[in-house]
């Protein structure tokens, strides 16, 4: 039984239903974002855990079993997206994304570790966050903003201020 699809990234398309009851799949990945994604490709997937792809498809896969997010490109992310996602874990989103959609982490109270720019941190539920990555530019950090993040264990921030000019671009 199929657990994992990696897509090659000069993939042109994907036809209808073409994964449709793959029950045990677990894992898919996509890395091209020139894709056609046919109607339904992976309708009653329901078991899918782990998801790497564009932004532009978060639509086309099942997101109720969901642990781990890794969106590899784009710059938003829909409204209501993940909403129903309530075992997500780990969601690490690329410094393109600045836009998060009303609702699409509304009920995923379980997220742990995140990696995303500071412009879209606010739309997680960060009280029981263990990990976070800030990455892109950031100026300022807004007082009291992990007050409430009783499990913390990790902030990783990048660099802010004004870099020697005989300084690597290191953070």
């Amino acid at each position: 039984s199929l657990m994992e699809i990696n897509f090659p990234a000069n993939l042109s398309s994907i036809g209808d239903y073409a994964f449709k009851n793959c029950e045990s799949l677990a894992v898919i990945t996509i890395t091209g974002n020139k894709v056609v994604i046919g109607t339904d490709v992976f309708e009653d997937c329901d078991s899918v855990e782990s998801i790497t792809v564009p932004a532009e498809f978060i639509g086309c896969i099942p997101t109720e079993s969901l642990k781990t997010v890794i969106i590899s490109s784009g710059t938003s992310i829909p409204e209501n997206a993940f909403s129903d996602a309530e075992d997500l874990e780990t969601v690490t989103l690329p410094a393109s994304i600045t836009e998060i959609g009303s609702n699409a982490f509304s009920s995923c109270e379980k997220i742990q570790n995140i990696t995303a720019s500071a412009k879209v941190i606010d739309s997680f539920h960060i009280a029981d966050l263990k990990n976070l990555t800030i990455i892109g530019e950031m100026d300022s950090l807004e007082l009291g903003k992990f007050s409430y993040c009783n499990q913390i264990e990790s902030i990783t921030l990048p660099f802010v201020g004004d870099k020697p000019s005989n300084a690597e671009n290191t953070h």
